[in-house]
């Protein structure tokens, strides 16, 4: 079955994996998590070399935007063989919105092509002051 790989990157606490897993499950998460790394996976009928038929997206689902050394490599990672890319910023964090143009040169640099980029914008679904930490 053929497969799409979606990277989702984005500031921290602007909704990332709250859309991804909205549209993956049907339903967000009920209490705030802290990703570092997770990959979220749904089967669609959707384009494929024969046509149409089942195709497999994953959605890759990212840490908020930190800028060490370390991070940058990380991404790179992620932008390697990636078919979309979706970068995700909350209009009430106006500096979320600053970190997608970041965002944009760093893939340029190092995807090594250009997939397509998706820009979105999202409401955070959770308020800072009460944020819990757990396990979906």
């Amino acid at each position: 079955m053929p497969y799409y790989k979606v990277v989702v990157l984005g500031d921290a606490l602007v909704g990332k994996t709250v859309l991804t897993m909205s549209y993956v499950y049907g339903r967000a998460p009920v209490k705030y998590l802290s990703t570092s790394e997770d990959v979220y996976t749904k089967t669609i009928e959707g384009p494929t070399t024969k046509g149409k038929g089942t195709v497999s997206l994953h959605f890759w689902d990212t840490s908020g935007l930190v800028c060490s050394s370390d991070e940058v490599k990380k991404r790179h990672r992620y932008y390697m063989f990636a078919d979309a890319i979706m970068l995700i910023y909350n209009p009430e964090k106006p500096e979320s919105f600053e970190k997608i143009e970041m965002l944009k040169g760093e893939i340029g640099e190092l995807a090594g092509r250009k997939p397509p980029i998706f820009i979105v914008q999202n409401m955070a679904m959770c308020i800072e002051e009460n944020i819990n930490k757990v396990s979906y």
